[in-house]
């Protein structure tokens, strides 16, 4: 990879834009199982995806937790001009995540009624998640595996092969919903065996371009695994994984405290809100994987300055995100719940509603999801560990739990604004405090001018 580049607004969207397109795919991806089996199954179906949602943002945690770490060192070395190092860690980490992929699909496979039920499946909708279950967990490599090459691709400089990559899933994903659950109304079945074709397609697309000799990163033969290195890997990944496994977290939270409150009808009006969050979160994190490669380089070379205007780019990019998404779902709230539930539904009004308070928290996420990788592509994974926990664990549920208990439902879809809230003020102490030590930093116009 040629590290020669230009700390500039072009090299940031250069990268950016391909992680962000790719991220937004990958929500758009998500979201097609809820709109087809909303419409085609029914309400009950919906909920049952949004249920097992914890149980795939599990697995994509215990992805990010390796693949993020090993993105890191990948990029430390080609910084060094070390392609044989790079190429190591990459493969070892193929192998590592191939073997926790098949040892997770054998747990869930002997224990899929059990799982079903702590994910909260209940009488109406227990079948659809044991069936969703069953046929996803044996390809979980699919989605763990794909997933690491999906952010390796982009620290090797070719940012654009994610996206064409999550362009092919999402083009089969749609066809497949279309011809399997709508025309061969195969039902959620047919949802899980689109969702899982779809995401071997992307697989095998990244395959084909590690194995080609322009690729930066390559397969090697290993000798031995370096297994030491994940003491490292696991301390840079350990921030991400945790902000991915907040994820399942609040979902599995909210999940639960809306059933508590409103019944299998909260639960079917949380997954729209859970989708739509999603899309957001994904458009967020696509920022800062997109400027997370180019700190990271700009680290290892030891060049402090470009590093401060990567990570103002980020912040820049994420602010604006982040207002666009506030205000669609101020103004369209009843079109964008539209594509998940009927105008029909006794819950439509009421969940168009709830979609203007829960956006709340879309103004303060992009600031703590950029903040967070910022701080591990500059070795400070505890100050990102810090922010992940704290946002996606300790914060939010305790905000689930406070704010529904004091003003009921209402407060179940304010909590993620005031734990973000809270988030945010820690953030940028933290921020600041590394800026102000950190005297090669220098965080201003000047240095954020192309």
């Amino acid at each position: 990879m040629n590290t020669n580049f230009r700390p500039n607004a072009r090299t940031f969207f250069r990268f950016a834009i391909p992680s962000v397109a790719s991220m937004l795919m990958y929500s758009l991806y998500t979201i097609i199982d809820g709109i087809f089996l909303a419409h085609a199954v029914g309400e009950y179906a919906l909920a049952a995806i949004n249920l097992v949602m914890p149980y795939v943002n599990a697995v994509f945690a215990l992805a990010v937790f390796f693949s993020m770490g090993t993105s890191t060192l990948v990029a430390f070395a080609l910084g060094r001009g070390d392609r044989e190092e790079a190429d190591r860690v990459f493969t070892q980490n193929t192998y590592v995540l191939f073997a926790l992929s098949f040892a997770l699909a054998a747990l869930v496979e002997i224990f899929t009624e059990p799982l079903a039920r702590f994910l909260g499946a209940s009488g109406n909708t227990a079948a659809y998640v044991v069936t969703y279950l069953r046929i996803v967990a044996p390809f979980t490599f699919f989605f763990m595996v794909g997933y690491s090459f999906e952010v390796l691709v982009k620290t090797g400089g070719h940012p654009a092969m994610s996206f064409v990559s999550m362009l092919s899933c999402f083009v089969a994903n749609v066809a497949l919903h279309l011809v399997l659950v709508v025309w061969l109304d195969l039902g959620i079945a047919g949802g899980a065996v689109a969702t899982v074709v779809a995401q071997g397609i992307g697989f095998f697309i990244f395959v084909v371009h590690f194995l080609r000799k322009k690729s930066s990163l390559r397969f090697v033969r290993l000798k031995k695994l370096f297994l030491g290195v994940y003491g490292k890997i696991l301390s840079l990944g350990l921030s991400e994984f945790a902000g991915e496994a907040s994820l399942a977290l609040t979902v599995f939270l909210f999940n639960r405290a809306a059933y508590r409150l409103l019944g299998d009808d909260g639960v079917i009006s949380y997954a729209v809100l859970a989708y739509v969050n999603n899309i957001v979160l994904m458009v967020m994190s696509g920022v800062a994987q997109g400027m997370q490669p180019l700190v990271g380089l700009s680290h290892g070379a030891g060049d402090a300055k470009s590093c401060a205007r990567f990570y103002g780019y980020a912040l820049k990019t994420a602010a604006v995100a982040a207002l666009a998404c506030f205000l669609a779902c101020q103004f369209f709230a009843e079109g964008i719940t539209r594509l998940l539930l009927e105008p029909s539904s006794a819950m439509f009004g009421y969940t168009a509603g709830a979609l203007r308070i829960f956006s709340y928290s879309f103004l303060l996420v992009g600031f703590n999801l950029c903040s967070a990788g910022f701080f591990n592509a500059m070795e400070r994974p505890g100050r990102a560990l810090v922010i992940s926990v704290g946002r996606g664990i300790v914060v939010i549920a305790a905000s689930v739990y406070l704010m529904s208990a004091l003003l009921g439902a209402r407060g179940l879809w304010l909590a993620t604004s005031a734990s973000e809230a809270l988030v945010f003020a820690v953030n940028a102490a933290l921020v600041l405090t590394l800026f102000l030590r950190d005297k090669t930093l220098r965080f201003n116009e000047k240095s954020l001018r192309p």
